[in-house]
């Protein structure tokens, strides 16, 4: 079951003012103002004890803000409301739902938080199905979030995996190979599916379509640097770096204040000492 939690905080005011901005030069100059209100989403396995859910209003209220939380909206219709997709468990539910679990509250599964707008216009003026539209595409990442046209009652989806599939590579031989990597967007290269072939006729088996995804994600250009980290040419001359050597030579002769670099697409740059407060 889902329950629903509301809050609001006067500290959105300047994320409020700048949505304010973005919707009158984009969608209408008739906007006069914008209200910001976080839905959460709490899926339990059971119904809360009065107890469980004053422990949790806790969890999820600001202490210096307790009055702008409630589990009614505080926002008047209508309301566009936007959220991430069911389907996904965001990082932010993993780390709610850990807490919850160390402070006893045990049936909870998940919490999701969604962004909900209150859009006023002014007077006798309206909104076209095109301009609400407009707004929801922009106050929402289609990549990680959904327009909610009302509260979810569920988390579970009806979305199933599809099943995995073997490339039919031995009996119909490299070509097979070369349509599977256009039609999946694997991007191998020549060099790529003849190693990729001969693998698989050696071991005498055909390979999934899972398989290829691997080979076309951790052989990948982006993983490997085969092209970035390999011999540079120019005009028959071979380079003393590679590309990638040759972008690594500016960090070691003028290193700065970094102190990592280029270890597992990450840097280290020198700190500075800091005032702490200790308990």
């Amino acid at each position: 079951m889902i329950i629903s939690f509301f809050r609001r905080s006067k500290l959105w005011a300047i994320e409020e003012k700048s949505w304010l901005n973005t919707l009158r030069q984009k969608v209408s100059p008739e906007i006069r103002n914008i209200e910001i209100e976080r839905r959460f989403l709490v899926d339990s396995s059971r119904e809360l004890t009065q107890d469980e859910l004053n422990k949790l209003e806790w969890l999820l209220k600001e202490t210096f803000e307790p009055d702008l939380f409630d589990e009614q909206s505080m926002l008047k219709e209508p309301v566009l409301e936007v959220g991430p997709r069911l389907a996904i468990v965001t990082p932010g539910s993993t780390n709610a739902v850990s807490i919850c679990s160390a402070c006893g509250l045990d049936s909870i599964k998940r919490i999701e938080q969604t962004r909900r707008f209150s859009i006023k216009i002014a007077k006798n003026s309206t909104l076209s199905q095109e301009q609400v539209d407009k707004i929801v595409a922009l106050i929402h990442d289609r990549m990680t979030e959904i327009p909610y046209s009302e509260p979810p009652s569920t988390f579970e989806h009806d979305i199933k995996p599809e099943p995995v599939r073997l490339i039919n590579l031995l009996e119909n031989g490299i070509d097979v190979l070369k349509e599977a990597n256009e039609k999946l967007g694997l991007a191998l290269d020549k060099q790529m599916r003849e190693y990729v072939f001969g693998h698989y006729s050696k071991i005498g088996r055909n390979p999934t379509d899972v398989e290829l995804f691997m080979f076309g994600q951790l052989n990948s250009e982006h993983c490997r640097h085969h092209l970035f980290n390999g011999n540079f040419v120019i005009d028959g001359k071979r380079m003393k770096h590679s590309l990638f050597g040759l972008v690594k030579t500016t960090m070691k002769a003028n290193p700065g204040n970094v102190e990592v670099a280029y270890k597992d697409n990450a840097a280290v740059t020198t700190g500075r000492p800091v005032k702490m407060f200790y308990p």
